[in-house]
């Protein structure tokens, strides 16, 4: 949508910003019942509903003069809790009726722009002057319902593209035009805005408001809270639409850093006592839970990649294009692109392809430079901090250990077509929402290969990969289903990527007296055996009494159990090992954080789970 680029959607029309006068207060009480009743709410939730806004009174105090009481006819209080949701249920009928009437913006690759509405702040996208009339007829029809008033001091037109070239006030009515940047929503907008506009005003304030907290004697973690909070959230909601300037986040932080270690008698911060590291870990690892807010605005930023779109759509499809997916993990060498397009703007999908895939990772840091000198611009800087916080860059290779790092990651794991892009980071949580550390992750990245390229599968899934199309589809047939079950569920499919149930920190010795030390060995039946997917599906004791007490058919080979073929009568039976996989890995983690020392698994609880993996089975089929 930027009209500075090479081969730029070019975008025409008009932004319409309106203000309605006294929006809370002037809101007629026989509409907003109107509105309830429409939105399906019974007669005893209007009537409770009703006596929030109804049979009020109140005065007026004025220079130390305090009026009569008089009788509130129409609005909702500000302040009141209720009042915004009731507002919104109220303006939501302008909502429908702009949808029915306008037609909007139209954008290649994006979903029609229509209307924006915050509360009282709307703003609608006009295609063209017949737009204009059409959201005129739903503001006369809102303003007649609900009693509101138009503002026409306060609201203006907004042209984009063709419409700032050419004569349209004659046209416009009551409406005013306006080509100067305005803020919706605290945000700039219009068109060739800097790079940092408005950010010197959310720095001076924000440095201001962290100046104005009296910190002296609290302890790191409420400072740390108070500092995320109250100071750090307008950051992070500004940066998602201009990403903050270096210099800016810096003066930032180093605010922060003074307010929670102090001054000292020279007005400089004192040494601090706690390590910057520290308060940016967690609470639950020992830390202070203090947001690492140049990490996190890189992150940030490095999820807009996904949005930059080429001419002919969003580069991401190009980039993880079914047919490229079903080739790659098959190719003995690294798979290479044809030269690139003689315009290096019109197609900026080639080279980040070419910089994540066609590289070996010790040229890692070349292809992002060379990357980034071919980008436009206004692309490099979203996509510096993803090369600087994706997966796809080795853990091996990282300059940071910062766990953070791995809020934003891709994973390859066996998903029908060879790669699977997620930007989930639950999956790299256990059952009980305990986080892998990075060096879990060195680890797994080492043993299964599941950061590296190419390969792209992980280390002992080449069989797997070779499977017909028909048993992928059964198995994540039934993976879907089970998610409506087990929210969690996903997670094992992430198993299905690591070929390991834990890939947890190798201790010396795989014998040692405390099973559950994040060892590599099996804790449900107590082995030396590693635990892995072949172990538990064919070799563990306890996973195959389990199994013969679930089904009567016989326990499988491990492919067949993973992916197996089935027919349409048959897809009980995928549905049953998801279920049992997922049991079990669940309970292999619980067991491996003990804090005791692990004990034989007991009838008891043998017996709970075969009841929990019934029950379960019995919810699938009522599905």
């Amino acid at each position: 949508m930027d009209p500075r680029l090479p081969g730029s959607t070019p975008v025409s029309g008009m932004l319409a910003v309106m203000d309605f006068e006294k929006a809370y207060d002037r809101l007629s009480h026989p509409y907003l019942d109107a509105v309830l009743c429409a939105v399906g709410l019974g007669p005893k939730a209007r009537q409770w509903y009703r006596a929030t806004y109804t049979n009020q009174s109140a005065s007026i105090f004025l220079n130390g003069w305090l009026s009569a009481t008089f009788d509130i006819l129409s609005g909702v209080r500000q302040g009141d809790p209720l009042a915004p949701s009731l507002f919104v249920l109220a303006i939501e009928g302008f909502a429908c009726q702009i949808r029915l009437r306008v037609k909007g913006i139209d954008i290649a690759g994006l979903q029609n722009v229509r209307e924006l509405l915050f509360a009282d702040d709307a703003c609608c996208a006009l295609h063209n002057l017949s737009d204009l009339d059409h959201l005129n007829r739903a503001i006369e029809l809102y303003e007649r319902a609900s009693a509101s008033k138009f503002s026409n001091v306060k609201s203006f037109l907004y042209p984009l593209g063709a419409f700032r070239d050419r004569s349209i006030a004659p046209d416009l009515g009551t409406w005013r035009l306006s080509d100067s940047q305005f803020r919706y929503l605290g945000i700039q907008v219009g068109v060739e805005i800097a790079e940092d506009a408005g950010w010197e005003d959310v720095k001076a304030s924000t440095i201001a408001r962290i100046r104005s907290v009296p910190m002296y004697d609290l302890p790191y973690a409420a400072k740390c809270s108070i500092i995320n909070i109250y100071c750090y959230t307008k950051i992070l909601y500004y940066s998602r639409f201009l990403p903050a300037p270096k210099s800016v986040v810096k003066e930032i932080e180093e605010a922060a850093m003074l307010a929670i270690h102090g001054r000292a008698s020279d007005g400089t911060q004192r040494r601090p006592k706690v390590s910057r590291s520290r308060l940016c870990t967690p609470l639950d690892h020992g830390g202070f839970g203090l947001i690492d807010l140049p990490r996190r605005l890189a992150i940030d930023h490095a999820k807009w990649v996904f949005q930059l779109r080429a001419p002919d759509g969003c580069f991401t499809r190009h980039l993880f294009d079914i047919r490229i997916r079903l080739q790659a993990p098959n190719e003995p060498t690294p798979f290479t692109l044809s030269i690139p397009a003689p315009n290096q703007h019109r197609c900026p999908w080639i080279w980040i392809w070419r910089a994540y895939f066609c590289h070996p990772p010790p040229k890692w840091d070349h292809a992002v430079r060379k990357t980034t000198k071919l980008l436009p611009a206004r692309w490099v800087r979203y996509f510096e901090p993803w090369a600087l916080v994706t997966t796809l860059n080795p853990p091996e290779l990282s300059k940071s250990q910062n766990l953070e790092q791995w809020a934003t990651h891709v994973l390859y794991f066996p998903a029908g077509h060879g790669i699977q892009l997620s930007v989930n980071p639950t999956l790299f949580r256990g059952p009980d929402g305990e986080v892998m550390t990075p060096s879990s992750f060195v680890n797994a990245s080492k043993r299964h290969q599941v950061f590296i390229f190419p390969p792209i599968f992980p280390k002992g899934h080449q069989k797997v990969f070779d499977l017909p199309e028909q048993r992928w589809n059964a198995w994540w047939k039934a993976l879907r289903k089970v998610r409506r079950v087990h929210s969690d569920a996903e997670d094992t499919g992430h198993l299905l990527s690591l070929g390991s149930l834990h890939p947890g920190i190798q201790v010396a010795s795989p014998t040692s007296p405390h099973p559950n030390n994040r060892s590599t060995s099996c804790v449900m039946c107590l082995s030396e055996a590693p635990e892995c997917l072949v172990h538990l599906a064919v070799g563990c004791p306890f996973a195959r009494r389990l199994w013969s007490a679930l089904s009567p058919t016989p326990h499988p080979v491990f492919v067949d159990f993973v992916c197996p073929v089935v027919s349409r009568s048959e897809r009980r039976l995928v549905e049953l090992r998801v279920l049992f996989f997922h049991s079990i890995w669940k309970l292999c983690r619980r067991r491996r954080f003990l804090s005791d020392l692990l004990e034989p698994i007991t009838e008891t609880e043998f017996e709970g789970l075969r009841a929990s993996i019934q029950e379960s089975k019995g919810r699938l089929v009522s599905l």
